[in-house]
């Protein structure tokens, strides 16, 4: 778990100072009271990365604790569904 955590929080910081000195650093949306669009961008970058590496571990680790067979192929199989899932959401 501590390392998901720092993965995530690295990823965070290389992903904000990247974006230094481009657009999402230099305007703010003053709907979320001044916010950095890098600050978003960061968050969704850095929680990706998350997901995608804890996944795997979680779906072994369920899947052994309840006597059920895995296989690696199937471990982004329900992940992919519910990305694909949020896109059909309605827009606007």
């Amino acid at each position: 778990p501590g390392i998901y955590r720092s993965v995530q929080f690295a990823v965070f910081e290389a992903s904000y100072t990247f974006m230094e000195g481009t657009f999402a650093s230099e305007m703010t949306l003053p709907v979320l009271q001044g916010l950095q669009p890098r600050v978003i961008i960061g968050g969704l970058i850095s929680s990706t990365s998350r997901a995608i590496i804890e996944t795997p571990l979680e779906y072994a680790k369920v899947r052994r604790q309840t006597g059920q067979t895995w296989s690696i192929r199937h471990v982004y199989e329900v992940e992919g569904k519910c990305f694909l899932s949020l896109e059909s959401i309605p827009k606007g």
